[in-house]
């Protein structure tokens, strides 16, 4: 199987670039007002342990050509739409509601986890630390913007995944990091704040992405023509 160090390194150091910033802004572990910090998130982990595999073994098999610049177009839009569905997935109360006991478990009817953890007198995390201007843009953190170029290079690689004929073995290798990254990246950090694992339902992102992830798989394991037979 080849490999790219380049594309390993470089995945994470973009990663360790967005820690830094997290670090520098205050945001890198909980504190009062910060319920999550970037070190519990568990999508932050995938992105430093599990993404960088992944491209490391898809650049090898990638070609410069025009797809690059449709990919890199889609893949901002991208980044940005799952962004502002984060912030407003996890929309922050205006101020804690001290009448909730600190232990309390997380109700079952809906209630946004993060507006819930602020109603504790608690909240916000590492990418959204304070929400006073009510924008996903301007109460970005700057570990936050860090992150949303790191999602348009690896969408922008998933994108060259697509495009090229890839071995076997790295479909196999992609498949099984994303499929482990997806789940841990939805259902972590709803899990940390609240202590309640996500149904499908509660998260809706869940179901379609890995359904997505593995027809793709399958297609580039089994073969289109093979498929349309």
């Amino acid at each position: 199987m080849e490999w790219s160090w380049a594309a390993w390194l470089g995945s994470v150091a973009a990663v360790v670039i967005s820690g830094l910033a997290a670090w520098l802004e205050d945001s890198w572990a909980p504190r009062p007002g910060l319920e999550m910090g970037f070190v519990n998130h568990g999508g932050m982990w995938g992105d430093l342990l599990l993404l960088p595999l992944a491209n490391a073994v898809i650049v090898p098999h990638l070609t410069v050509g025009p797809w690059m610049a449709g990919a890199l177009v889609v893949s901002s839009f991208a980044s940005v739409w799952v962004h502002i569905y984060w912030y407003r997935g996890y929309k922050a109360a205006p101020s804690p509601d001290h009448s909730v006991a600190p232990g309390a478990e997380a109700p079952d009817d809906g209630e946004m986890v993060q507006e819930y953890a602020v109603r504790r007198g608690r909240g916000g995390e590492h990418m959204w630390p304070a929400r006073p201007h009510g924008s996903w843009r301007r109460d970005l953190s700057w570990a936050g913007w860090a992150h949303v170029v790191y999602v348009i290079g690896e969408l922008g690689l998933l994108i060259g995944f697509l495009l090229h004929a890839m071995p076997i073995d790295v479909v196999l290798v992609v498949t099984a990091v994303f499929t482990v990254h997806i789940a841990i990246g939805l259902l972590q950090p709803r899990y940390f704040l609240s202590g309640h694992l996500a149904t499908a339902t509660e998260q809706p992102l869940l179901l379609p992405l890995l359904l997505g992830l593995w027809a793709v798989s399958l297609v580039k394991i089994v073969g289109l023509d093979r498929l349309a037979g």
